[in-house]
């Protein structure tokens, strides 16, 4: 990579859309400055005692970190056993209080409508059935239509949608969002085929660290997973049926929020309430996205987004370039973006949540990294990097390092060696952890290795609080 001047001149019109202020923006050597202090401040904070891993087949397993042993170990699929329990709908004046049946397409009259600019399959259906679960419906309409991707209707085509019968004749219940309760004695249990290996399990972490949210994306189901003792402690909080595909989800204030394999639709589902739903549809597909209170937060492309969940209302600004990772500290959000089509730096930026205005940025010497912060009152926002550096042959030699970054000052402190960051690490109370090869090493942050346990090579890994 050719070396670059001191001073990094970023466009007017780019300094004017992240909100830096007038004219032109330049990175200044002084960005470049080291804070030592930020390596050693976290020293005398204590590892984590417990480690979780987990299996996308549902196998989840906790370690003892001082000694590497296993504790427990817990099978997801066990909680299945091939049923789903659903409990009894509540009373709805359309809907006769019987045992629900099964819903199909066939059930609703057919009604052809032509598009027109501007025209959303959500909204017309929505507008045809607005009482009934609309992700069910949109399913309907994608099998009647034969597409599978509702998201591209253009104008002057025909599409088939979805109405009701008439009152009282669509007598069946169509169950969107039920809460499992282990001594309720209304329930249904609809046996189903499962073989091993079918479940697919998604992942999600609380924000103090202490559980871990696991999501069967087969029959839609929410566990809650956490230590009790020293065993596995696992409760099946909620089953909600005819949700499209997932890609991911996070649980946050007593909300069930997920994200559909399209990238641009998020239901928010009450856990207390679960037939309590919203629904948001991004501006454009998420490449990283977040909740903080009230608040959902996504990017797309070159863009923040943000959409109130209570009232709706939204926001969005350019941030330059694509996002790749994010991390909230208390009061601002970090974002590692891109720099560049043509080049292999890319850019941390600080943003304020409230107002989206971007208070600062560094540029970093590298494309190929990741925040490994996960908590809101880290004292350091620490960078795993793949650095690419020439020698005096000329020869370049890539070389894993660790960069720890003053969350105020944005500047940089000293690189850590001799921990192979590869893209999988976290950092925890001022430790690092690494997963490599079935192992997960822990650091310190002067990058000496103070213990190593043995894991699954397929699985992930979550430090547990």
């Amino acid at each position: 990579m050719n070396k670059k001047k001191k001073s990094i001149v970023i466009g007017v019109g780019l300094a004017l859309l992240l909100g830096i202020g007038a004219g032109t923006l330049y990175l200044h050597p002084n960005s470049q400055k080291t804070d030592t202090s930020t390596v050693l401040d976290q020293i005398g904070q204590q590892m984590v005692k417990n480690l979780l891993t987990y299996t996308n087949n549902g196998m989840v397993t906790l370690y003892d970190t001082s000694t590497g042993k296993v504790l427990s170990t817990f099978d997801l699929q066990t909680l299945s056993k091939g049923k789903v329990v659903q409990v009894k709908p509540p009373t709805h004046p359309s809907i006769p209080q019987s045992t629900p049946s099964i819903m199909t397409f066939k059930d609703f009259i057919q009604f052809p409508v032509a598009i027109k600019q501007g025209d959303k399959a959500w909204t017309i259906q929505q507008k045809l059935t607005p009482k009934r679960d609309i992700f069910t419906m949109l399913s309907f309409v994608q099998q009647v239509n034969g597409k599978t991707n509702l998201d591209l209707i253009y104008p002057g085509s025909t599409l088939i949608f979805l109405k009701e019968k008439s009152d009282g004749q669509s007598t069946k219940a169509v169950i969107s969002a039920q809460p499992i309760t282990p001594t309720t004695k209304s329930t249904t249990i609809q046996e189903k085929s499962y073989q091993s290996g079918q479940a697919r399990y998604l992942y999600s972490k609380s924000d103090d660290l202490t559980s871990l949210y696991a999501f069967n994306d087969t029959e839609k189901t929410l566990y809650q997973l956490s230590m009790k003792g020293n065993k596995i402690e696992a409760k099946t909080l909620l089953t909600v049926s005819n949700l499209p595909k997932v890609s991911d989800f996070k649980v946050v204030n007593g909300y069930l929020y997920v994200l559909f394999s399209n990238g641009q639709s998020v239901e928010r589902i009450d856990l207390a309430n679960p037939q309590k739903t919203k629904q948001y549809s991004l501006k454009g597909k998420a490449d990283v996205w977040a909740i903080k209170g009230d608040y959902l937060y996504y990017t797309f492309g070159d863009k923040l987004g943000k959409i109130n969940g209570e009232n709706g209302q939204e926001m969005d600004i350019a941030i330059g370039e694509k996002a790749q990772d994010y991390l909230f500290t208390k009061d601002k959000l970090f974002l590692l973006t891109e720099f560049g089509s043509k080049m292999n730096n890319s850019v941390l930026l600080k943003v304020n949540p409230t107002d989206l205005k971007i208070d600062d940025l560094v540029e970093m010497k590298t494309n190929v990294n990741t925040l490994l912060s996960e908590q809101p009152d880290t004292q350091s926002v620490y960078v795993g990097e793949i650095t690419s550096l020439k020698d005096v042959n000329g020869k370049v030699n890539k070389t894993p390092v660790v960069l720890p970054v003053n969350p105020h000052s944005l500047n940089k402190g000293t690189y850590i060696k001799h921990i192979p960051y590869d893209g999988k690490g976290v950092e925890i109370d001022g430790y690092i952890y690494e997963h490599q090869d079935g192992k997960v090493a822990v650091y310190t942050t002067n990058g000496d290795m103070v213990k190593a346990l043995r894991i699954d090579k397929s699985a992930e890994f979550m430090p547990l609080k």
